[in-house]
């Protein structure tokens, strides 16, 4: 139902997705990007995400790109 590595980059959508995407409909990634937007937007006094993924540098590349992190603000474990 989500997929935050496609979210980020990190992953590309499978042919199914990107078929469905051409034909202007949902895929995990749209999900995704409103399950980010809320979480995000809901945090009163502090946040953090975790975001399970294989490609740790693209996920942190495409977080301080869309400035939704700063460098020192992203803690990889």
């Amino acid at each position: 139902m989500f997929s935050y590595e496609q979210y980020f980059g990190a992953k590309e959508p499978s042919k199914a997705s990107q078929k469905k995407r051409d034909a202007g409909e949902e895929i995990s990634a749209d999900r995704t990007r409103r399950l980010f937007y809320v979480t995000s937007t809901r945090a009163k006094n502090s946040l953090a995400h975790v975001i399970y993924t294989s490609d740790i540098a693209k996920v942190k590349s495409d977080l301080i790109e869309r400035k939704f992190a700063k460098e020192d603000e992203i803690v990889v474990l």
